[in-house]
């Protein structure tokens, strides 16, 4: 009684499923360590964009500062504490050429008149009520940064600053007066942005200072509106996305400028952000990605070396089982597989060696019975011989 056939699992496919079972969770392990990296590396893009704002605002404190250094070294003269022209003017025109950043150098009193003056364009006199970084310093007992100011005679867009100067006694007698150009300021500090990221300086009073994408375009407009103003962004660290006076989406960090008011607020496209990240994030995902393909193929070919001996292995036995005896196999696969073929073709030898002897095994066994037949008798009780084969008769 033949069975019915076996409908089992096939090594083949248990194979593929053990291959799938290594190669998916691999796959997986992969994709989480990859995606893990990425967000490790968009937290530290994050930290990083903070730094540079940082950075940046220093940058743009440290003329700030080495500007007030001259201020108060001008301001401290003699000749400049004596609020005399023709003492003052002296010094004044003896100064070398001034910086590009510096529009003007002048000496007023605490009244707003010129004392004296680097260039003779600047007003002979200042109200506070139409100047008011002038009126701010009158309020104070110290230096004044303005916020964006445009200059009435050069139309120029600055940042006014203002020294005390004080007489022999530490009486405050006027101050030293230096408009700072927000272009020139512009382009020594924001120019070298890295890609992708912007940047805007926002003064007291929630207007533009500076700006690094279309400066002529923001200077002296008002922030307030917008996500890059100071109020809203409270020193948040970069970890909020909003959008700009421009429409971009950005993530945000804010830093003071030191020495001023003013609050400089950077902002990183996100994609831009997630491009740096993956950027450092491709070599080991492609080092992983080959050794998940190195792992897929040796699998394969390690499934394959054994799926193929069995399947000649069974084929040779289909063969054997529907009558051909000279099927052989080919000893290939593992050491195992190739005994068995080796123990398959030495049966297969054993059987046909046996199957050529038996005819002439069974001619030799007839003779022999003949032969044996040939001297047969039955002998009984007292030697008496009771039947004899007729060959001995004969």
């Amino acid at each position: 009684m033949s069975g019915a056939p076996d409908r089992g699992t096939k090594i083949g496919t248990r194979l593929a499923l053990l291959v799938i079972g290594v190669v998916v969770p691999v796959a997986v392990g992969i994709a989480y360590l990859s995606s893990a990296f990425v967000a490790n590396q968009l937290e530290h893009g994050r930290e990083g964009l903070q730094q540079l704002v940082a950075q940046y605002a220093n940058r743009l404190g440290r003329d700030v500062r080495d500007a007030r250094g001259a201020l108060q070294r001008i301001a401290a003269l003699p000749e400049v504490q004596a609020m005399d022209p023709a003492r003052c003017d002296l010094v004044f025109k003896a100064l070398p050429s001034l910086d590009p950043l510096i529009e003007q150098l002048a000496l007023r009193s605490l009244d707003g008149r010129r004392v004296c003056s680097y260039r003779s364009d600047s007003p002979a006199r200042l109200a506070p009520d139409s100047s008011p970084w002038f009126a701010a310093a009158l309020a104070g007992d110290g230096f004044v940064a303005s916020n964006a100011w445009l200059g009435r005679t050069s139309k120029r867009w600055v940042t006014v600053l203002l020294q005390p100067v004080r007489d022999a006694g530490g009486k405050r007698v006027g101050f030293v007066v230096m408009p700072m150009s927000l272009e020139t300021l512009r382009a020594r500090n924001l120019a070298d942005l890295p890609h992708g990221l912007a940047a805007s300086v926002i003064g007291a009073d929630g207007r533009f200072l500076l700006r690094s994408i279309d400066q002529d375009k923001w200077v002296g407009k008002s922030a307030d509106s917008s996500s890059e103003s100071w109020q809203e962004r409270r020193r948040v660290p970069g970890d909020r996305e909003s959008v700009g006076v421009d429409g971009v989406r950005r993530l945000r960090a804010a830093a003071r400028v030191p020495g001023t008011d003013g609050v400089l607020v950077g902002g990183a496209r996100r994609e831009a952000l997630e491009e740096q990240a993956w950027g450092r994030a491709r070599p080991a995902v492609a080092l992983g990605t080959a050794l998940l393909v190195m792992i897929a193929l040796g699998l394969y070919l390690f499934g394959r070396g054994i799926v193929r001996p069995v399947q000649r292995i069974g084929a040779a036995a289909r063969a054997l089982a529907d009558g051909d005896l000279d099927v052989r196999l080919d000893p290939a696969g593992p050491a195992e597989l190739r005994d068995v073929a080796r123990g398959f073709n030495r049966m297969l030898a054993a059987k046909g060696l046996v199957d050529r002897q038996t005819p002439k095994h069974q001619q030799w066994g007839r003779r022999g019975i003949e032969t044996v037949a040939a001297i047969v008798a039955i002998v009984g009780r007292g030697g008496v011989i009771n039947f004899v084969v007729p060959s001995i008769e004969q």
